[in-house]
């Protein structure tokens, strides 16, 4: 996002963007504690704040994020009590994110009704959005509808749902109403919204435990996906799901993490990778023994994924489409290592 802010500053729009505050905005976002936009302030007068953003965006791979705080003498000769985890800690933490967001105005666009003044913009009733996207009347505010208890669908439904919604402002301004003292919000941009969303949600389904994860990229990009046991897979996964739904694999990938998929989608996913490795078959068996390159189909032409004839074993239990599916995708991959390796540079 600090890029963006630069490069909107270097543009010849200054003084319509008023970028400075824009950058205030950022740094208050990004920063515990005022330091680092004082810091800009101090710089802006004397034409140096470009030069500080510039030179903070550089550095920012050597900050770290906020540590946890140190525990006091109770707490250090106290038994240890682990973190509380599932179901009911991780809704109230996604409604906190959800507050969160919408006192900076991240909801204000989409969602939330904003200004209560006449002359601002059309004012929305949350609860008439939500129900638009979800058919569920009364969800707002949501810590009164969790109250009434959720279901699991509805909960997952909301991620996704708020997931859509969020837009960050880049500017500010400061009312006064007599309603209520409040900052009007413009300029809103959608993608760095997303992505502090995603990663917020996935931060806080993970430490409840829950097996599911906004995916980040892909053609399911942020809808809820499972989340492989472990991180040589989830990596394999991610460069997979990032060619997009134009691409055969990373279509599959799509349809094969999806949390609502079926015994016959995840089936669909492992034929489709069979169908990717296919296509390099020629070019494989020109350049390695046809015996090594036959292995590669064996798999796939044993088991009821391609073929469907009788020679097929189609009595197996559907737990091994989840081993199919990783073997085939990392065959894929190997397939088209060795492939780029025979392509002349």
């Amino acid at each position: 996002m600090g890029g963006a802010v630069i490069a909107r500053a270097r543009s010849k729009e200054l003084a319509d963007l008023k970028w400075d505050q824009q950058a205030e905005l950022l740094l208050e976002e990004a920063f515990l504690g005022p330091v680092p936009r004082d810091a800009f302030r101090e710089a802006w007068p004397y034409g140096g704040g470009l030069g500080f953003l510039a030179e903070l965006e550089g550095r920012l791979p050597q900050l770290e994020y906020p540590a946890a705080r140190r525990p006091y003498w109770t707490q250090r000769h106290q038994p240890i009590v682990d973190e509380p985890s599932g179901w009911i800690p991780t809704t109230k933490a996604f409604i906190e994110l959800v507050e969160k967001l919408e006192a900076k105005g991240y909801l204000e666009q989409h969602l939330t009704e904003g200004c209560p003044h006449e002359v601002c913009a059309d004012r929305k009733d949350p609860s008439s959005v939500l129900k638009d996207h979800l058919g569920v009347p009364n969800l707002w505010p949501l810590s009164k509808s969790w109250g009434s208890g959720w279901g699991e669908d509805l909960f997952y439904g909301l991620l996704e749902v708020v997931h859509d919604l969020v837009s960050r402002p880049r500017l500010r301004v400061w009312h006064d109403h007599p309603a209520r003292d409040h900052y009007d919000y413009r300029g809103f941009t959608v993608g760095p919204a997303r992505v502090l969303y995603r990663w917020e949600v996935n931060r806080l389904l993970a430490a409840g435990g829950l097996p599911y994860r906004l995916a980040d990229q892909g053609e399911d990009e942020g809808r809820l996906v499972s989340v492989p046991g472990d991180e040589a897979r989830a990596e394999l996964v991610e460069k997979m799901a990032a060619r997009g739904r134009e691409d055969l694999a990373g279509h599959a990938v799509a349809l094969f993490r999806a949390r609502e998929s079926t015994e016959q989608d995840r089936r669909a996913a492992v034929r489709s990778l069979a169908d990717v490795l296919e296509g390099h078959k020629k070019l494989l068996h020109d350049n390695a023994p046809d015996k090594d390159i036959s292995e590669l189909f064996h798999i796939a032409n044993r088991f009821d994924i391609r073929h469907h004839d009788l020679k097929q074993c189609s009595d197996y239990d559907p737990a091994y489409l989840d081993w199919l599916f990783y073997w085939y995708l990392a065959t894929v991959e190997l397939a088209e290592t060795l492939v780029a390796k025979q392509v002349p540079a």
